[in-house]
């Protein structure tokens, strides 16, 4: 594209909110990553939101996630006039700016409150897609809505959404629900929309769609739902997806299964504590199985990040997904301890002589280990 050579100079000229945002909507509609003009339209962000329309802010934010562009400065924009851009914007605005920050997973208590205000507006006059994907941004930022699940599950609301709904906007909401541990507060809605799913032509799900339904079905049945069990042809395909799911591990995982091991915790990599079709499906880092204690080491992915107003991004809480699996866990009878990342980039930072005092880099790590398990009543 002509325009990503040019950025620095187009974006400067700019005057209106609707060329930058036009510019962005149209890269990320072709699939073309343009790195310089995301850069670019970094430095517009305070005048993109400050004078932009929502649908112009909402386009934006929607084209830098789908192109994978951090865009913290935006972003950051964004959540502090979200009031204004959810009550002016139309469900598809609010539905595409909400969705992005999910997509990203960045934190945004600020504008999920503000969706969440609106919710008989969004549900009643958004599209389905519009209320998959606020449910999607709600469960992946692991932000527990107010009023979005109940005003969702209103009889006349559940029905004329299950109606009008695509296969993959059950499944997302359906996930969404699961995955935020709303299984039996909102189980009417949760079993409305599970009927739905097993009445639809197996073969019409994608893989993972599957795998959402896979995840819908154990962590209904651990939070005591009661779900209509899947007709043959679709649990086959469920068990096949939950069988190609694949867990790995990486250096961060090896260094410390060496160091728990050497601090006396005795511990298998990688263990299914699923049981039954889906025993594939989900696996814990360092597990005893006899005591039924899992230690899981948690990367970058497993977090959210905060964007406060005027500072750089900061490493933020676990995000609803990870939240989820430990839940899951702990209704199946097991202590869970997670290891975060940022942790381990602390003690690697250490001072010499507190490292050197400690007996060195290994031992220092060592007894941090065994601090955190103790922390969670794990004696060795």
């Amino acid at each position: 594209m002509e325009i990503e050579k040019q950025a620095p100079r187009i974006l400067q000229q700019c005057r209106m909110p609707a060329d930058i945002s036009q510019m962005a909507w149209a890269a990320a509609t072709l699939g073309h990553a343009s790195p310089a003009l995301f850069r670019e339209i970094e430095t517009r962000s305070s005048f993109l939101v400050a004078e932009g329309k929502p649908q112009e802010i909402a386009n934006t934010a929607w084209a830098a996630a789908t192109l994978g562009h951090a865009s913290p400065v935006l972003f950051r924009e964004i959540e502090t006039r979200a009031d204004f851009l959810v009550k002016d914007g139309t469900p598809q605005n609010i539905a595409n700016t909400a969705w992005a920050y999910g997509k990203l997973r960045y934190d945004a208590p600020k504008l999920l409150d503000a969706v969440d205000e609106q919710s008989e507006i969004l549900i009643k006059s958004g599209t389905t897609q519009n209320v998959s994907n606020v449910a999607l941004a709600f469960a992946e930022i692991g932000h527990n809505p107010a009023s979005f699940f109940n005003c969702l599950e209103k009889q006349e609301n559940c029905s004329e959404f299950v109606r009008r709904a695509k296969d993959q906007d059950i499944g997302n909401v359906s996930w969404s629900l699961v995955t935020l541990g709303l299984a039996s507060e909102n189980e009417a809605l949760l079993r409305a929309l599970w009927r739905r799913a097993v009445e639809t032509d197996a073969s019409k799900f994608t893989s993972e769609a599957l795998k959402q339904l896979v995840q819908v079905d154990v962590h209904a049945r651990a939070s005591g739902a009661e779900l209509t069990p899947a007709p043959p042809g679709l649990k086959k395909r469920m068990i096949q997806a939950a069988k190609a799911q694949t867990n790995t591990g990486g250096r961060f995982e090896d260094d410390y299964s060496a160091l728990l091991a050497q601090a006396g915790f005795k511990h298998e990599r990688e263990v299914q504590f699923l049981e039954g079709d889906y025993a594939d499906f989900l696996a814990i880092d360092f597990a005893c199985k006899e005591r039924k204690i899992a230690v899981e080491c948690d990367g970058p992915s497993h977090y959210l990040t905060e964007l406060p107003k005027g500072a750089k991004p900061n490493h933020g809480r676990e995000n609803g997904p990870t939240t989820a699996k430990r839940r899951l866990m702990e209704q199946m009878g097991w202590k869970v301890v997670n290891i975060d990342y940022k942790d381990n980039r602390l003690l690697g930072s250490a001072p010499r002589e507190v490292v050197e005092k400690a007996g060195g880099m290994g031992d220092y790590k060592k007894q941090y280990l065994i601090k955190r398990l103790a922390q969670a009543g794990v004696m060795l």
